[in-house]
Formats: C-alpha cells, sequence, structure tokens
C-alpha cells in the first residue's frame, strides 16, 4: 500500500518538496528552497548535475522522513518542472501539440531511487515557438478536479500567473496552443537591475490589503498597458516618482498594473467570442489578476479556481501519470512495485464567475 507520495516541483528559480497523503490529497510536509534549476546550473558543470540534483533532493526527503515514519519503497517521489529540462537532472524531450490532458503523451523516466524511494520525472510540452516544464502538470491536475470544464467543445484559455506566466488554449480535453509571458521575470529585473530600482521597495510584496492608493495605482496600470506602449508606460513609474513624489509602495503597485495588464491585454486581443477564461492563481496573484481582468473588461467571460485548489494541481497531476505508469506496468506484466489506485482530490473544488 502507498499511503504516501512526494509531490517535487522543479522551478527556474525555487525548488518545493511536499509529502501528499495519496487517499486524501492532504499536505502533510512541505520544505522549500531557493535551489531552483538556474541556481543549480550555475553552481554545477553538466557531468555533475544529476548527482547535485539528487543530493540536493536527498537531503530535503531525509528531513521530512526524520519527521514522519514512511515506507520508502511505498512512497515514489514525482518530479515534474525543470529538473526534466537541459539544465535539469535528466534532459527528456518534449510532448508536442496538441497535447492530451489525460497525460498519454508526457515523456518520463524512471531514474535510480532516492534514499531508497522510486524516484520518476516527468517532461514538458512544446509548441513551434514555446516551451513549458510544469504548468501542462497543473492543467492535467486541473482535469482531474474538472473533468467537464476542460473537456468543453468551446475554447478555454487558462491563465497560470508566475515568473513566467502561461495561457493555455484548451478544447475537447486538449492543450492545442499556449503563450508564455516574463510577467514575474520583468518585474524582477526592473526591480534589481534598471533605474526604476530606485524608486521600487528592495523586496517584492505585494501587500494583502493594498491601500486605496495603492488599488488606484495598479488600476492605472493595466490602463496604460491596455493602451499600449509597453516600455514609455514602465519609464513612467520612475517619472511620477520623481515629479510627484510617489511612495515605493504606489510604484510597485503602478509598475505590477503594467505588466499584469500588458499581459492580459494579449489575451483579450488573442481570445475569440466564443471562448472563455479560467483564472488558476494562488493566493499571492489571485487578486491581482483578478482585478486586471475586470478592468480590461473580461471579468463577465472568466471562471475563477479557488486559490486554496490551486495548490493541489500539480500533485493531482503528478498522481494520474503515476496511475498510468502503474496500469501499463500491469497490462506488461513487468516486475516492477504497483501501488493502489487513490486520486488526492480535494473536495472544496467550486469553479465560479467573476
Amino acid at each position: 500500500m502507498a499511503p504516501y507520495f512526494f509531490n517535487c516541483d522543479w522551478g527556474t528559480s525555487h525548488f518545493r518538496l511536499r509529502l501528499v497523503q495519496a487517499a486524501t490529497g492532504a499536505i502533510v510536509f512541505e520544505r522549500a528552497s531557493a535551489e531552483g534549476a538556474a541556481n543549480l546550473a550555475k553552481s554545477t558543470s553538466q557531468l555533475e548535475r544529476g548527482a547535485h540534483y539528487a543530493k540536493v533532493l536527498s537531503r530535503h526527503v531525509d528531513a521530512v522522513a526524520s519527521q514522519i515514519a514512511i515506507d520508502a519503497e511505498q512512497t515514489p517521489i514525482l518530479i515534474s518542472g525543470m529538473a526534466s529540462s537541459s539544465i535539469g537532472w535528466s534532459d527528456l524531450p518534449y510532448a508536442m501539440l496538441p497535447f492530451r490532458l489525460d497525460g498519454s503523451d508526457l515523456p518520463w523516466r524512471k531514474l535510480e531511487p532516492i534514499s531508497g524511494h522510486p524516484l520518476y520525472l516527468f517532461s514538458g510540452v512544446r509548441a513551434d515557438c514555446d516551451v513549458m516544464r510544469g504548468e501542462e502538470m497543473e492543467a492535467i491536475g486541473l482535469g482531474v478536479l474538472t473533468p467537464d470544464l476542460l473537456q468543453t467543445s468551446h475554447p478555454i484559455w487558462l491563465v497560470l500567473p508566475g515568473t513566467h506566466s502561461k495561457h493555455l488554449c484548451i478544447q475537447y480535453g486538449r492543450i492545442n496552443d499556449f503563450r508564455t509571458y516574463m510577467t514575474g521575470e520583468l518585474y524582477q529585473l526592473l526591480q534589481e537591475q534598471s533605474s526604476l530600482r530606485h524608486s521600487l521597495p528592495l523586496e517584492r510584496t505585494i501587500a494583502s490589503q493594498p491601500s486605496a492608493s495603492e488599488q488606484a495605482a495598479f488600476c492605472a496600470g493595466v490602463e496604460k498597458a491596455r493602451r499600449g506602449d509597453l516600455t514609455s508606460a514602465i519609464f513612467q513609474v520612475r517619472a511620477k516618482q520623481l515629479l510627484h513624489g510617489d511612495e515605493a509602495a504606489v510604484s510597485a503597485a503602478l509598475l505590477s498594473g503594467i505588466i499584469i495588464g500588458d499581459e492580459l491585454a494579449a489575451l483579450a486581443r488573442l481570445r475569440t467570442d466564443d471562448s472563455s477564461i479560467v483564472l488558476c492563481a494562488g493566493a499571492t496573484f489571485h487578486p491581482l489578476y483578478r482585478q486586471a481582468l475586470e478592468v480590461l473588461g473580461l471579468g463577465r467571460v472568466v471562471k475563477v479556481v479557488p486559490p486554496r485548489d490551486v495548490d493541489h494541481l500539480s500533485a493531482l497531476g503528478q498522481w494520474k501519470l503515476f496511475e498510468g505508469i502503474n496500469r501499463a506496468t500491469r497490462n506488461h506484466d513487468l516486475d516492477s512495485p504497483v501501488w493502489p489506485s487513490a486520486i488526492p482530490s480535494p473536495a472544496s473544488f467550486k469553479p465560479t464567475s467573476m
């Protein structure tokens, strides 16, 4: 029996490991660090990289195992994200579009066990001029929670905010197209390395309860983005601070509105009248994207995935794929361990309209 599994998300700038209860989807333990793929690539050569990834993962897994008794052989580690990239643990080929949300097209590889745990690495998806690793797993997980939502005959644009925000066009249970926006990374670069750094807070902080002036600045930024001239609008953040004495928090809100507004204005131009939008954002970005969509007049076509459920999507997608691997193992009579079927299913999910 497999009461637990490890859900590992290896991003460009972050690492996150969760011990998940298989039957319920409850997160038992969680560890996170800045040991993302980009940082690990800087500190190791390509020949050493696999061993370095294994060392990092083993340290975090052992730390969790010291807190709770788990059977290593019966607790698989499932990894998605940048660990399967050219700067990752093991470079796997991308799946091609159109990509079926049952996950059957996604390449995967079984690696050497870590601390006795079976280890599975999942790849990503590519278009002609775009790539993603990790977001496809969230889309698969959303399909587990809401099979009807993603099987519609009308196009759905699934919005996944982040360092590299993704907009996935889904129809008939397949990803047919997607776009990447360097929203989070652009903000960080401007904050740390541009002339705007003198006008912004030292750390990127998004107030959970922004002031009225911050809310107004964010909405003004979205409106500027709607009109175009992105780089001109960005420079105005600095100019307004110099000429009108805007506080750092207000400047940050204005810049966030400009960059997020530019991302969503592109979606407004791209989508067709018969398509809808599903906002799938965690607690940090949810209120910002929801507000920006309202400012752009898109609120009427948006359904919202509650942030509390967004957190589970990667684990849901990984477990679905792992179940598929087990079924294939049984069908081919391979001498490999097989864990019982159990899909974590947070009962709280109910998509809501804006």
